[in-house]
């Protein structure tokens, strides 16, 4: 379920900011679950892409972009992961 829903996610065009509650949800309810770290990887890419989108997000994106980095180190997310914590480390724009 938690893959199904990350590929989703992954594949829509633009984030979509309602999938990061079933993702989230999904994530929480297999927890404890025995699988591959890619899937979990995947899982972590799509809400880093989520919360990347808005500016109170990016903290919690980069969070997960760097989880999904972890468990997989060729999932994709280096480029945004750097992207998302240069934008946190710029000073806030008055």
């Amino acid at each position: 379920v938690l893959e199904e829903i990350a590929d989703y996610a992954l594949a829509q065009p633009v984030p979509d900011p309602f999938l990061a509650e079933p993702l989230n949800t999904a994530m929480e309810l297999t927890g404890e679950a025995d699988m591959h770290d890619e899937i979990r990887a995947k899982a972590h890419k799509a809400l880093g892409q989520i919360y990347a989108k808005s500016e109170d997000g990016r903290g919690r994106a980069a969070d997960h972009l760097a989880a999904a980095l972890a468990l997989d180190p060729k999932c994709g997310v280096k480029t945004e992961l750097s992207r998302v914590r240069k934008a946190l480390d710029a000073p806030a724009e008055t």
